[in-house]
């Protein structure tokens, strides 16, 4: 409040009269007051302007304004720090003083000089900008006026927002193209571009040709910011990285293109700065390039109907979904939680099928890698599958030979659907654990503290589909209850896939038998392939010593007893007639 107060003294004259003072003035008491209000209510007028929220969509500073949309940091070339556009100010011009459609009068505080800013949103992360000198008037100049020194000539700045959300690119697809930087084309070997999971990049592969000094070997990743078209041409700003790149000074280009005119692909042309500075066509440029389109021979075949009936399927760890599309000539697979895409997978030929099994060659694109892969998909139960994909090629007819594809070595990925039904669990009984007793309690309940424990697995007891683990310790009883979804054998080895019904997480639990005892092993992850069944997995244990499910456990024994007393019955019944 210092200086908005009128700082009202009372001194007394040599006299013994006393007068009033304010700021040093003589002036009597009623004034004195006048002037003190007349402060204090111009005080609160300046803090409720500064308060004041944003309105009309416009920021409020010294009555000038700028549109909200511009706020945040944003690059230019040759300027070190990033460019704020914050409440009215902009940080490297200075503070906005007045404003006429897209003129602006920017005062500079560190040289108190005014200058005419003249800018134009090109995209919502593009400005370019145009101004004049920083003149020094003697009273605050007028706009219009001032900006008619802008030439026609003038720089043109552009401005690029840092931290936005890159945009679909404009193109899309794979190309081969010659490229050209000043010293003739380089047309082979033949350079590629090949598309990103994400529509927003593309992956350009430049090739080193003989008779050109100024070509070389090295990939850049192009990721698309900005589109928009100014008359008949179409102007894009994305970030070109690749090893050498560190800045965004270094990253930052312009590039102007067009269509061919038979739709075969595009010219382009790139800026070799981070500017939009006179790039004016799609054959002049720092660098030129020449897209032409290949069409790979995608969805010329169909994965089988068998996989149609689920439109969502789930790795068992559900870290990963699967999702069918383009009347099933492809899938996509996405991450469950951010539901970011991460793989492309469009079906090219059959190489082999049978009711249960079929073997084709897929097209992946996964981040900015694409090739051909071997893929064979097999069918456990109508909502279960497991997949086996070979190594990437670039050639289809490579992609299933032993080379690339060996099925005995190839791990599996299971599938089950979003919400697979439920099974009737095999092995229907009740088993005596044999395992390390601290392993088998830790599994049925994490806290439970170690003890004696007597172990046992029923199955298909308490319900046809409910698979239990029963820890009966010195302690306590703990019971941890598992759901069966369906369950396949092969190579004389039975899988079985289950959920944990307190988390749902899900389970591959495998297992055999040897002289009646069943070896098992399970995974949240995998089904277990080429393991010693019993000793290695997430859990394994023994089973041995079956019995009859209990009268309190499940409509099994009840059956059982039913059955008995039946034969008692027809037995008896003869000798009472």
């Amino acid at each position: 409040m210092v200086g908005f107060t009128a700082d009202c003294k009372i001194r007394t004259g040599r006299n013994g009269h006393r007068f009033h003072y304010c700021r040093g003035r003589k002036t009597t008491l009623s004034l004195c007051i006048d002037r003190q209000l007349s402060l204090w209510f111009n005080f609160w007028i300046i803090v409720a302007v500064i308060m004041s929220p944003v309105t009309h969509g416009v920021y409020v500073h010294g009555g000038c304004q700028f549109p909200v949309k511009w706020s945040g940091s944003w690059f230019q070339k040759g300027v070190q720090d990033p460019i704020l556009i914050y409440n009215g100010t902009l940080s490297s011009k200075g503070v906005c003083r007045d404003i006429s459609g897209d003129k602006f009068l920017i005062e500079s505080r560190t040289e108190s000089c005014y200058r005419c800013v003249v800018i134009h949103e090109k995209h919502i992360n593009v400005l370019q900008y145009k101004e004049t000198y920083c003149s020094l008037p003697s009273e605050l100049p007028i706009l219009e006026d001032l900006c008619l020194q802008i030439s026609g000539d003038a720089l043109l700045y552009s401005m690029f927002r840092l931290e936005t959300i890159p945009l679909p690119c404009p193109f899309r697809g794979s190309f081969r193209f010659t490229y050209s930087q000043g010293h003739g084309d380089c047309d082979y070997p033949v350079s590629t571009v090949d598309p990103c999971t994400d529509e927003s990049r593309m992956l350009f592969k430049f090739k080193a040709c003989a008779n050109v000094i100024t070509s070389e070997s090295r990939e850049e990743r192009l990721t698309c910011l900005a589109s928009w078209k100014e008359g008949s041409t179409r102007y894009l700003v994305g970030k070109m990285e690749h090893k050498g790149t560190k800045t965004d000074d270094d990253k930052f280009r312009c590039f102007v293109y067009d269509r061919m005119q038979d739709n075969s692909g595009f010219r382009i042309s790139q800026s070799g700065d981070a500017t939009c500075d006179g790039l004016f066509s799609a054959i002049e440029g720092s660098r030129t390039m020449k897209l032409t389109r290949v069409r790979h021979p995608h969805g010329k075949c169909h994965f089988p109907s068998w996989l149609s009936p689920v439109d969502r399927w789930k790795t068992l760890d559900t870290i990963r979904t699967y999702v069918l599309r383009d009347s099933n000539t492809a899938f996509h697979i996405y991450n469950s939680t951010s539901e970011e895409l991460q793989t492309r997978v469009v079906c090219n030929s059959i190489d082999h099928v049978t009711d249960d099994v079929i073997r084709l060659v897929v097209h992946t694109t996964s981040e900015c890698t694409t090739g051909f892969v071997c893929m064979t998909i097999h069918r456990r139960t109508a909502q279960i599958i497991e997949i086996q994909q070979g190594l990437m090629t670039s050639r289809p007819a490579e992609a299933c030979t032993p080379v690339y594809f060996d099925a005995r070595t190839r791990r599996f990925t299971t599938l089950t659907s979003s919400t697979p039904w439920v099974a009737e669990c095999p092995l229907v009984g009740r088993y005596m654990i044999q395992s390390p007793q601290s392993q088998m309690a830790q599994f049925v309940s994490d806290d439970l503290e170690n003890s004696v424990c007597s172990e046992h697995l029923e199955s298909g007891c308490r319900s046809t589909d409910r698979l239990v683990f029963l820890s009966e310790c010195s302690s306590e009883k703990r019971a941890k209850s598992f759901q069966c979804h369906g369950s396949w054998k092969e190579n004389q080895t039975y899988y079985l896939i289950a959920s944990a019904l307190r988390t749902r997480r899900r389970y591959c639990i495998v297992f055999t038998e040897d002289d009646k005892t069943f070896h098992f092993s399970g995974s949240p992850d995998v089904c277990l392939r080429n393991i010693r069944l019993g000793r290695d997995g997430f859990i394994a244990f023994s089973l041995s010593g079956k019995s009859l499910c209990s009268d309190t456990n499940g409509s099994s024994d009840r059956a059982w007893l039913q059955l008995i007393l039946l034969n008692i019955v027809l037995a008896v019944l003869p000798k009472l007639i």
